[in-house]
């Protein structure tokens, strides 16, 4: 095992040779810095397992420097040397999220226990970085937000305790992709899916707990229902907020008792599953107006995972947007597109009222309807144009040629309406639509456009 790397910053030579020194003797690899140069380009251009940072520095300040290294590479500890006179600052350091500060004059001992506890606890978190990059990588959740990493993080964390989870958040934002990365991740055998708010109220009790035979009209045979076939795995009850009272009451008396009975039945079966749930409303208001029992929510409510929407975290919005793209066109066997720093920008200003799955959707209608094998932001503007009027994602294979044409009429009329502007001049108007010169002129060809060009 190689020994660990520690970064030590210090502007005095003497302190900075004695510490070396000891940590030497201790079994480390030391790089040393007396500046806030050196220092970042020694962190950024080599593998560093801890810095020891004296934030007097002569040329840069501490705090920025360490703002800069826990910005880069927050899962490495950074313990904060102080003086005297910047105790201030040395604890403004820890709040920025400097693991700990030491006051000069240093204590060998105490510099090692607390390095130790810190490398520990750095190693915890790359552990635990490298198990979130791959249950990300595993389940296709594209996001580069803080807010996404630490959803996953938290994901990684109850997996395995089989307590209940409910999982909040807008249509769209990938509530079931979630359920399904937690039961992966627990290690049961079974996961059994239903969406409470797509089956009639007078048969869901028969499909979350069975029936038998000639219970109710239609009943031709005996029925195994989903808790039942869900036992001693995963049951995701999805929409749970769209349930009747009645049936509410009969989940939670099989979440008490775990016991269930079929419609028609007098016995009961013993089942043990474990619970993730999923809904778009605000359960707490529903229970305000008492569409849904309490005490059903508090015992779905184990742990509630927010999923927040794509409003929320726009910076997510570039790397769904060509995951998206190049998975459709590798799928459907269309030469490879690529999206345009302009295109991604306008995608990213989008509101997105159906989150992931709305995105999705136009993504794929980019790849379907663009004739260049580069997407620019003025092909996202008139398809989002197009699409404008509809209230839900289009399914391409029954509008595509009327979507098709739209989407033309509107570029078209957008190219026009700005060559009018600019009396004609295809540079001018290409500036204007923020694209290059000869795709504009490739446009106007391909749509016809007559063009009264009045450059020389």
């Amino acid at each position: 095992m190689l020994p660990e790397t520690i970064l030590l910053v210090d502007d005095d030579a003497k302190m900075k040779t004695i510490v070396a020194e000891v940590l030497r003797h201790e079994g480390f690899t030391i790089l040393t810095a007396m500046n806030g140069h050196d220092a970042a380009n020694i962190f950024f251009q080599n593998h560093v397992d801890l810095v020891l940072l004296d934030i007097g520095l002569p040329d840069i300040d501490g705090l920025d420097l360490l703002k800069q290294f826990l910005q880069q590479k927050p899962q490495i500890p950074v313990i904060i040397i102080s003086g005297f006179a910047t105790i201030d600052r040395a604890v403004q350091a820890t709040k920025l999220g400097a693991y700990d500060f030491i006051e000069k004059p240093l204590d060998p001992k105490r510099v090692l226990v607390t390095m130790k506890n810190a490398l520990e606890k750095g190693k915890l978190e790359r552990s635990q970085l490298m198990l979130v990059e791959d249950m990300m990588t595993r389940y296709g959740i594209v996001g580069v937000s803080d807010v996404m990493r630490k959803l996953c993080t938290s994901v990684a964390r109850i997996a395995r305790l089989e307590i209940p989870v409910l999982i909040t958040g807008e249509n769209g934002t990938g509530k079931e992709l979630m359920a399904r990365m937690i039961h992966n991740f627990s290690g049961l055998p079974t996961l059994v899916c239903i969406n409470c708010a797509a089956i009639p109220q007078e048969l869901i009790e028969s499909e979350l707990f069975g029936h038998h035979k000639g219970s109710f009209t239609g009943a031709v045979m005996e029925k195994t229902g989903k808790f039942e076939a869900a036992d001693g795995g995963t049951l995701f009850l999805d929409e749970i907020g769209d349930m009747s009272h009645g049936t509410q009451a009969k989940i939670l008396r099989a979440l008490e008792g775990k016991e269930i009975t079929k419609v028609g039945g007098t016995t009961s079966t013993t089942v043990n599953v474990r619970i993730l749930a999923a809904t778009n409303k605000n359960l707490p208001e529903e229970i305000r107006q008492s569409r849904f029992r309490e005490d059903l929510y508090y015992r779905l409510r184990g742990v509630t995972l927010h999923i927040p929407s794509l409003r929320e975290r726009r910076s997510d919005i570039p790397p769904l947007a060509e995951h998206f793209l190049s998975t459709f066109c590798r799928e459907r066997g269309i030469p490879l597109k690529r999206l345009t720093g302009d295109a991604l920008e306008t995608l990213q200003q989008q509101e997105w009222r159906g989150n992931v799955r709305e995105l999705k959707h136009c993504i794929e209608n980019l790849a379907i309807f663009s004739d260049d094998e580069t997407i620019d932001h003025l092909a996202v503007l008139t398809l989002l144009q197009s699409l404008s009027g509809t209230s839900a994602p289009l399914n391409t294979q029954h509008t595509g040629s009327s979507l098709h044409h739209s989407t033309l009429s509107f570029e078209k009329a957008l190219i026009q309406k700005v060559l009018t502007e600019t009396e004609g001049n295809i540079t001018r108007a290409a500036e204007k639509l923020r694209i290059d010169r000869a795709t504009l002129s490739k446009k106007i060809k391909r749509l016809g456009i007559k063009s009264n060009n009045s450059e020389p």
